[in-house]
């Protein structure tokens, strides 16, 4: 990877649609959508159909998930002027705007279960329901203070998106590994969910059960990992938003590496090599 400049990272251009393999109408991709602090760009790698598709749950998931969230914390935002200064909160004596500061920010994430796929189970078990659970992310600070100097109500409206969370969270770790592995360095399975022609999340997007600390020495994390699983070697990207907030840690299974393919092999001994891939005790 070359960096761009100070603040972008850069790969090099894939030259075809990641999703559906189209040469025409190429855009570039963020890797983590800009709306949620990325700075990686995957250039060339995205046909402007499948951009429209990807760019409507991130929409979803910045703006519903995480938009308190990024407005509290000043995430960037193409509309800087359109962003409010002030929010509403509810006290004993009716709604009250407050400035962005003081607000409590919330973030509406779902923490998710192992990916099926990394269980060994058959794709046609859907577990959706059970996958996932509410997870709300909070300035703790900006709680106690509410409550103390503004009188607040202590009422939040809360709003879960687990299937957009799991689309955005599947598109990151997608678009992650082709930038480190390359486009054809794998077999892809998850670019179905993405685009839309499969709901089952549960299969490819899992995550931590348990919230780990929280990590100060960036915004966001991302990683790679190789795993074994239902006769598969599986490649599995790590994403981690926000995590200076404490947030949840997730894993996507994008697709598997055949040892008998030769260019998967060279890519796989490549990284190896490297010292890049981890292949974790299951």
């Amino acid at each position: 990877m070359s960096s761009a400049s100070r603040d972008t990272l850069r790969y090099d251009p894939v030259n075809a649609c990641i999703y559906c393999g189209s040469l025409e109408d190429l855009t570039d991709e963020h890797v983590i959508p800009y709306s949620l602090s990325g700075n990686i760009l995957l250039p060339k790698a995205s046909c402007k159909s499948c951009a429209e598709i990807t760019h409507k749950f991130e929409r979803t998931v910045a703006r519903r998930v995480y938009g308190n969230f990024r407005i509290h914390n000043q995430v960037s935002t193409r509309r800087p002027k359109s962003r409010p200064t002030h929010l509403v909160i509810g006290t004993n004596t009716g709604n009250k705007d407050i400035p962005i500061s003081e607000h409590h920010g919330t973030a509406f994430v779902c923490k998710f279960r192992r990916a099926l796929a990394l269980k060994g189970v058959d794709f046609d078990l859907n577990d959706n329901s059970s996958h996932w659970l509410p997870v709300a992310i909070s300035d703790h600070k900006a709680l106690e203070n509410l409550g103390k100097h503004r009188g607040w109500d202590r009422k939040v409206t809360a709003s879960f998106h687990p299937l957009e969370l799991a689309k955005t969270i599947a598109k990151i770790g997608y678009s992650y590994a082709i930038g480190e592995f390359g486009c054809r360095s794998f077999y892809p399975l998850v670019t179905d969910l993405i685009l839309g022609k499969s709901e089952n999340f549960s299969y490819f997007v899992g995550g931590d059960w348990e919230l780990p600390p929280p990590q100060v020495d960036s915004d966001n994390h991302l990683g790679i990992e190789l795993q074994f699983s239902g006769g598969k070697l599986w490649v599995v990207p790590s994403v981690r938003l926000f995590s200076p907030a404490g947030t949840p840690k997730y894993h996507v299974a994008v697709g598997y590496i055949d040892a008998a393919n030769p260019v998967h092999q060279a890519i796989l001994e490549k990284h190896l090599k490297a010292g890049k891939l981890q292949f974790p005790a299951v």
